[in-house]
Order: structure tokens, then C-alpha cells, then sequence
């Protein structure tokens, strides 16, 4: 709570309204199966294009789908996992093209705090990756459920409300699937409650709207920073202080159709 601090009242809204949004699949992107071991092949791809060292690993040991952790460089895919193509695109624009890019742009900085993380980074951090996703066209409406969903939850957790309740809000309300109610569930009560996952919707918000009005939010990419200090990173950069990210993610750069439908949901 100290941390991540709580929803408010505006991202609660925010979350009800993307559930409360009539089920479609945008254009282009398919929902065929995949194997872990499928997913790793995608992931490997996605790293051969901008040659880049990183370990992928299939693991039984997270709650996620899949987590980038980046003081060992290594990504790991929930072993057990239920995989779709849409997905698995998602996530190398999510993981690799932001998540590994800063951490080896932060690298070559002479400024640690870029490794370490600025203040209220992870919330911007992660709304670069849903914004990766999205620029890519590889963001669902079913994804964006997904983060709503951590938000209602982790209120929900908040007001000392059991897991057994919360799932249940997620099942009899939401009519959510059992299997992602209780994946969602548990990383919301994940050592006894962490309110980390509801800042992906708000980040997402935030960096959004800077991207609608002024397009380039490639400074961002230098490390793990944070919105707030944008002004001050373009111009630590242009004084030659900070160097220009050495790696741009590919959804930032080229420029994609995407579905008329979701870009007017998430305006």
C-alpha cells in the first residue's frame, strides 16, 4: 500500500466500464492455441530480431503467464499455461520490446537510477507495455478485461475481503472462467495481498494520453523512469547528460492499422 498505493475512484470507473464493453475480436488477430514450448519459439524470434542476449525459461513456479525478471535477464513461461497466438504476440512486444529493452538501455547509462527505477516507475514501466501491445494491434479487448479486472480486484482485497470473495465477485458478477478468475485471484493475494496489479490500467491511461498529444515517448525507453520526469529526461538528454535509448521497440517505430473499435474503447 505504501508503494503502489490503491485505485481510485476514476481508475474503479475506468476498469467497470472496459467490462461492462460487449465482447468483439478486433481485426487480424487470431486466437489459435499455443504450447509454452510455442510461445518460448515466438519470444526467441522476437529476440533474433533486435539480437539481444536473453535466457527463456519454462517454469512452473510463477503465478503469471510469463515474467521478464531483469537482473538475470531471463524470461519465464508458465510451463502449465494456456496460450493464444494473440497472446503470445502481445507479450514479445510487452516483455522484450519494453521490459528488456530498458533494462539494457538503462545499462548504458552513467546515471544508475535508471537501472534502479525512478519514483512510481513500474506504473509507467507497464503502461509502455500495454501501449507496446497496443501499437503493435496486438491488444484485445479480452486483455484489456484482464487489467480491469486486477483493478476491481485489488479494491476488492483492500476492503479486507477473503479470496474465496473476490473470486467469486469475478465468477458470479463478471462471469469470468473459473481457471482465469482463480490465476487473476492469486496474483492479487499473492503474499498476502499486493496491490501492484492494478497500476498496468492506470499507466496504460496516463502514457496514452501523452502519446495522443505528443506522439514520441521514445525518451521513456532510456530506463525505468517515469512519466513525471519526461520534461527533465528530453532535457538531460538534448544537454548530452543522458544518452538517447540505444533500442526502440518495433510498435513505437512502425506504424500499424489498428482496429477502429478498440482505439474508440480505450480513447
Amino acid at each position: 500500500m505504501k508503494h503502489f498505493g490503491e485505485p481510485t475512484e476514476k481508475d474503479i470507473t475506468n476498469a467497470k466500464f472496459l467490462l461492462h464493453c460487449n465482447e468483439f475480436q478486433p481485426n487480424g488477430i487470431s486466437e489459435q492455441k499455443l504450447t509454452a514450448e510455442q510461445v518460448a519459439s515466438l519470444l526467441q524470434t522476437e529476440l533474433d530480431i533486435y539480437q539481444i542476449q536473453c535466457k527463456i525459461e519454462l517454469s512452473s513456479s510463477i503465478s503469471a503467464q510469463a515474467a521478464f525478471f531483469p537482473g538475470r535477464r531471463v524470461i519465464r513461461i508458465n510451463k502449465n499455461g494456456k496460450f493464444s497466438s494473440s497472446f503470445a504476440n502481445a507479450l514479445g512486444h510487452h516483455e522484450i520490446g519494453v521490459h528488456l529493452l530498458t533494462t539494457v538501455n538503462a545499462g548504458i547509462q552513467p546515471l544508475n537510477i535508471f537501472k534502479i527505477g525512478f519514483p512510481n516507475h513500474t506504473e509507467t514501466q507497464e503502461g509502455l507495455a500495454i501501449l507496446s501491445e497496443y501499437l503493435s494491434g496486438t491488444l484485445t479487448l479480452a486483455r484489456l478485461k484482464t487489467l480491469a479486472l486486477r483493478v476491481v480486484g485489488v479494491s476488492h482485497m483492500i476492503r479486507n475481503q477473503s479470496f474465496k470473495e473476490t473470486f467469486s465477485l469475478f465468477v458470479e458478477e463478471y462471469h469470468i472462467d473459473p481457471d482465469e478468475a482463480f490465476d487473476i485471484n492469486v496474483r492479487i493475494y499473492r503474499g498476502g495481498g499486493l496491490t501492484k496489479d492494478y497500476v498496468y490500467l492506470r499507466g496504460f491511461k496516463d502514457v496514452f494520453d501523452y502519446h495522443l498529444k505528443h506522439k514520441n515517448v521514445n525518451h521513456l525507453l532510456v530506463g525505468k523512469t517515469s512519466l513525471a520526469y519526461l520534461h527533465l529526461l528530453d532535457e538531460l538528454i538534448t544537454r548530452n547528460i543522458v544518452k538517447e535509448p540505444a533500442y526502440i521497440a518495433r510498435s513505437f517505430k512502425t506504424q500499424t492499422t489498428l482496429d477502429p473499435i478498440l482505439t474508440y474503447i480505450v480513447k
